[in-house]
């Protein structure tokens, strides 16, 4: 008899925002379900749960990101709503207008 393949209940964990400096974060994916918060929870933004020894490196890669326009990636632990950090990687770029203003996508 061969074994049983035991299927993953895990789902893709991945979210999706667009953020725009000024503005409220839009997500996209399952919010609740990965992190335990509502999108009205961390529509502003997400700074206060990054863990503190991890805050100043994602600070200044942000912060570069935002300021030179290249490639943003970063793991980080984050707090979700049961109080307990989990790892995530964020990656983007940000896009410039014609005028040149930074948008984020």
């Amino acid at each position: 008899m061969e074994p049983k393949v035991k299927k993953s209940k895990s789902k893709n964990k991945i979210l999706f925002y667009d953020w725009a400096p000024g503005e409220s974060a839009r997500w996209t994916g399952d919010v609740k379900g990965l992190l335990g918060y509502s999108i009205n929870d961390i529509k502003g933004g997400w700074d206060d749960l990054i863990h503190p020894d991890d805050f100043d490196r994602y600070d200044k890669a942000w912060d570069k990101s935002l300021s030179t326009g290249e490639a943003y990636c970063q793991e980080y632990r984050i707090r979700n709503h049961k109080g307990k950090y989990i790892k995530v990687r964020d990656q983007g770029f940000a896009l410039r207008r014609i005028i040149g203003i930074i948008e984020i996508l």
